[in-house]
Parts: structure tokens; sequence; C-alpha cells
């Protein structure tokens, strides 16, 4: 039975949306865990746009192969969409299966392009896999607000200089 694991809420970062400094997301991301990790996509400014689902590479990659399809879809980065295309994505396909094929490792460089341009808010617990690759998205130096859903005592987190 797959378990809702993490959020992560999107919002342009020259979003004229919005209300004393807070972002308005124009996408959500759900991940669900179990059997097979899937994130879905779902446009919250077009419902009809179709909700696009993820498979991640591996485990290792979950956060990884979110922030890259954030950078394919949302921001529109052409390196970000080049990378899936090369893997079989084609714009408009509502299924994106990175687990197929040989491992695709994704540069920290191709990643914090594409999220230049967006401001993201994670809803997780630093024990699940999200949280435990929370480290990896701050690296990248985009602007990430994190809500901690049901955090446990040992929840922390540090402040970054």
């Amino acid at each position: 039975m797959s378990e809702h694991t993490a959020t992560i809420f999107v919002s342009p970062g020259t979003s004229p949306h919005h209300y004393a400094g807070a972002a308005q997301p124009t996408h959500v991301m759900f991940l669900d865990e179990g059997g097979r990790a899937v994130w879905s996509v779902h446009n919250l400014t077009d419902c009809s746009t179709p909700v696009t689902y993820l498979i991640p590479q591996a485990p290792e990659t979950i956060l990884s192969d979110a922030l890259l399809i954030i950078g394919a879809l949302v921001t529109q980065d052409s390196d970000c969409i080049s990378a899936l295309m090369a893997r079989g994505f084609s714009p408009g396909d509502g299924r994106v299966d990175l687990a197929a094929g040989a491992f695709l490792p994704f540069k920290a460089e191709l990643l914090a392009d594409g999220l230049r341009p967006a401001r993201l808010g994670v809803a997780t617990s630093l024990h699940s896999t999200v949280g435990r690759q929370i480290g990896e998205l701050t690296a990248l130096g985009t602007e990430v607000e994190l809500y901690l859903a049901t955090p446990l005592d040992s929840d922390t987190i540090t402040r970054k200089d």
C-alpha cells in the first residue's frame, strides 16, 4: 500500500501573485511511496492540464528527479527539457519513467539552472526519503521553505550561513 510522504509547492520566483511576500503556488507535487515511488505533478492554474506522473530512477534520486521535472514542466528550462527528451519523454506525455534504461546522474548545475526561477515549499518529515535528501535541495541555492509534517523530536533544521 502506498503512503503519501512529501509535498512540494512550486511558485514562479517572479510571480505577480504574491501577498505580503508569500508565494502563490502554480503547481503542486505529491510523492507516494510504497512498492514503487511516484511523483504526481498537478497544475493549479490550468485545471485542463492533465496530471503528469514521474517515476524516479532510484530511491537515492527521488528529490533530484523531482527537481528535474520542475525545471522542465514549471520553469520551462531548455536544458531540463532536453535531459528528459533524451530519456524518451516528449512534452505532453502524462508519464515519465526515469527508472527505465541506464542510470542518468544529473549535475547540480542542470538542476540549479532549472530551479532559479522558482520558489519551493517542501512539506515532509526529515525521516522520509525526501527529508533525508533535503541538503541536496538547499545546496542548490534556491528559495526553499521547509515545512515539517508530523515532526519527531529529533527533526531539526540547521541554519544556512
